[in-house]
């Protein structure tokens, strides 16, 4: 329990961070639902279609933090790599996280409580990789995310 507030409690203090910002520039990948290739499995239920993919790397005095984004008719989800620099592995904890946030009346949003996500490939404007762990939400309930992939293009925003 105590876990999944922290981590809440960071994501929302990035999430202000990035709120402070004089201008924020949100720029979807082109192409049919956002143009960027998003999918994974949460216990078994497969997700990929998204009506809107946003792909951003933000810059914040040397920080970078890549922010993938779907928002389907029943789901929202969030992939975001903190410190963000090249293809490597990276561990879910501090600004490196997974959320999916069901959008049906009294679900819960499931905050990744471990897991990594490796960038397979990454260069000036685009990254591929892949995702799995465990997501919890704040009953400290858990379901497994597997099979995730991702493949987007992005843009660069400094602050």
């Amino acid at each position: 329990m105590k876990n999944i507030i922290l981590k809440a409690s960071a994501f929302c203090l990035l999430l202000i961070t990035l709120s402070c910002a004089k201008t924020t520039e949100y720029i979807a990948a082109q192409g049919e639902g956002g143009g960027a290739k998003l999918s994974f499995k949460i216990n078994g239920t497969t997700y990929s279609s998204w009506s809107q993919t946003t792909s951003s790397l933000v810059n914040m005095g040397g920080l970078k933090l890549l922010s993938i984004n779907g928002v389907g008719t029943n789901s929202t989800f969030t992939l975001n790599i903190g410190d963000f620099s090249t293809a490597k592995d990276y561990t879910v904890g501090g600004t490196t996280a997974i959320m999916f946030v069901p959008n049906t009346q009294n679900a819960a949003m499931l905050v990744g409580s471990s897991g990594v996500i490796k960038v397979t490939s990454a260069t000036g404007s685009s990254v591929k990789g892949t995702f799995s762990g465990v997501l919890e939400d704040e009953n400290g309930n858990t379901k497994n995310i597997t099979d995730g992939t991702f493949e987007v293009s992005y843009t660069t925003v400094s602050m």
